[in-house]
């Protein structure tokens, strides 16, 4: 299990785990996180290293199936795109998300 992190409100490390509402409680400020009633120790502990600012990193995009070139990412007003700059082959999707990876589960070396 990972370290817990400090408090997210004022940075305090003084964070105890307070069994009776399965929850920590910073001994600095009074907060209490996450919601009281956990269902136990490790989903409390997980819950509140989580921090809503922090997203998890975009995987980059793999080189072209075709030519092997570099791949960009392009967005438009309804959808998104990715398109190799040297040869131009392109992929449509709703989000990024999905952009990046449909664009990566191509099999490399494969024509468009």
């Amino acid at each position: 299990m990972s370290e817990l992190k400090p408090c997210p409100f004022c940075g305090g490390d003084n964070v105890l785990f307070a069994s009776h509402v399965v929850a920590f409680r910073c001994q600095d400020c009074g907060a209490i996180g996450p919601k009281p009633r956990m269902f136990n120790y490790a989903s409390a502990h997980y819950q509140w290293n989580c921090r809503a600012h922090e997203k998890p990193a975009e995987p980059e995009l793999k080189p072209c199936p075709k030519c092997g070139g570099s791949a960009e990412l392009c967005r438009g007003m309804t959808d998104s795109h990715v398109r190799c700059k040297a040869c131009g082959i392109y992929l449509f999707a709703r989000t990024d998300k999905d952009c990046r990876g449909y664009w990566n589960a191509l099999p490399r070396g494969a024509g468009a």
